[in-house]
């Protein structure tokens, strides 16, 4: 299976990254395995709903719209976009400006999906 370069994925490594957190440290803070978190860093999965919220409850500081969107949230409860270059690897991702962004939930998964704004 073709492991897959999800920005979502990337920004959560950043994130952990700026938390020294690994893996096998993270899957235990979360009581989740670390075949999970492996899989979602390693891009072989896409994070899930259920990941994500498990993150938000049990990381005050955990930014959601950053980490699921690419905005960050502002004290007025909005959201901006962040720069496009990711902390991991160098990598440029690309820019979410004059964009929709679209989530649709499945179950215990979610896909995010960005379109031009129709006009």
């Amino acid at each position: 299976m073709p492991v897959e370069h999800h920005p979502e994925n990337q920004r959560l490594v950043a994130w952990m990254q700026s938390k020294q957190l690994n893996a096998s440290h993270l899957a235990e803070r979360l009581g989740t395995s670390r075949a999970t978190i492996s899989h979602v860093v390693n891009g072989r999965n896409k994070l899930s709903l259920n990941l994500v919220q498990s993150l938000a409850e049990n990381f005050p500081d955990f930014d959601l719209s950053y980490i699921v969107l690419g905005r960050a949230a502002t004290s007025s409860g909005t959201s901006t976009s962040k720069d496009p270059i990711s902390p991991v690897q160098g990598r440029t991702l690309p820019s979410t400006q004059n964009l929709e962004t679209l989530i649709i939930v499945q179950g215990d998964h979610f896909e995010i999906k960005t379109r031009k704004p129709i006009p």
